[in-house]
């Protein structure tokens, strides 16, 4: 006599096999979340903040910002938003500018692979980049 699946029995393998999918795939997705974040981190600070940052000292004889609303106030703007303190994207912004030059940190709201980052970075005056694992810049 042939024995086929009870309802029950086949919901019990759906849901065997739909957790083994989830557990290949949900940490490849946790990876392309930190990749996009760490990679929308790195473009802020290179294609807008720095920019943003030479070009008002290139139209001002050399001197830099000493405020973050200097950027935006201008006419037309060099940044359209604030980004000192902000967290956009899983990473926290801090700007220490003077008329001398500038310090542009972010590092993840939560350091780790659980959290929206793995490394922390910063570009200093003369559009000067670094990166550094945020385990051992002072990440949280």
């Amino acid at each position: 006599m042939k024995r086929f699946f009870t309802f029950f029995e086949f919901v019990l393998c759906a849901i065997a096999l739909l957790t083994l999918a989830a557990s290949f795939i949900l940490p490849h997705l946790f990876e392309m979340r930190l990749e996009k974040n760490e990679q929308v981190a790195q473009m802020t600070l290179k294609q807008i903040i720095s920019p943003a940052l030479e070009n008002y000292a290139k139209d001002n004889n050399g001197t830099y910002p000493a405020s973050e609303s200097l950027l935006v106030k201008g006419n037309p703007p060099y940044l359209k938003r604030l980004y000192n303190g902000k967290v956009i994207q899983g990473f926290v912004y801090s700007l220490d500018l003077s008329n001398v030059g500038y310090n542009v940190l972010t590092h993840p709201y939560r350091c780790g692979i659980k959290g929206s980052g793995r490394k922390s970075y910063a570009i200093t005056t003369g559009a000067v980049f670094n990166e550094t694992d945020c385990n051992l810049s002072g990440g949280k």
